[in-house]
């Protein structure tokens, strides 16, 4: 999809050097949003094995196994991103389980909702974000899924209100209270929900 030279494209990397350029532009936006903006906090021990490596780039073991689903400019520069990712490429749970305990409510609300996908790592350059960058991402996601997948839903855990707000916009049902950091541990806490059937 394009919108006044901005295109939309779905990749999968699959540990290809194929996309490499593109790859290390969506680490770097993810590292200038989620630990220089919003000022993640990670451990070397996380589940999720998120890492910063080469120039600034937040990566981590999933990244190769996700659908990203990626905004560029014209000259092939990376303005916006999110992924989404189905618990059986990653060992049968969503990312987002491995943070939670088994008896947690969200931790069994996640799991009841099969078949879907976890969609995450959503972030816009800072320049972008009063556009429709954003939600042309969530929109290309949403229809991925319904088209490619039409069986599936998707879900997505979110701290942002504006998050909160452009998921509704396009359907998605919110369930829980906002996502917060545990106040012991830099794991985040997962108490939201975003589901879209």
């Amino acid at each position: 999809m394009a919108l006044h030279g901005i295109t939309v494209r779905a990749i999968r990397f699959h540990n290809s050097k194929h996309h490499i350029g593109i790859r290390q532009q969506i680490g770097r936006l993810l590292y200038q949003v989620y630990i220089k903006e919003q000022q993640w906090k990670l451990e070397s021990n996380n589940p999720s094995g998120l890492r910063i490596v080469r120039n600034n780039e937040l990566i981590d073991n999933i990244d190769e196994s996700a659908t990203w689903f990626v905004a560029m400019k014209e000259d092939q520069s990376v303005i916006g991103c999110c992924r989404v990712v189905d618990k059986d490429q990653i060992g049968g749970q969503h990312e987002t389980q491995w943070y939670l305990t088994r008896d947690s409510p969200s931790w069994k609300t996640i799991d009841s909702l099969y078949p879907c996908l976890e969609g995450n790592r959503m972030a816009v350059a800072q320049n972008y974000r009063r556009s429709l960058v954003g939600t042309i991402l969530l929109q290309q996601t949403m229809t991925y899924i319904h088209t490619a997948l039409p069986d599936y839903g998707m879900f997505a855990c979110t701290a942002e209100p504006a998050m909160q707000t452009a998921l509704e916009r396009l359907g998605a049902v919110c369930v829980g209270t906002p996502f917060r950091r545990s106040l012991a541990t830099s794991y985040p806490s997962i108490t939201e929900i975003e589901y879209a059937s």
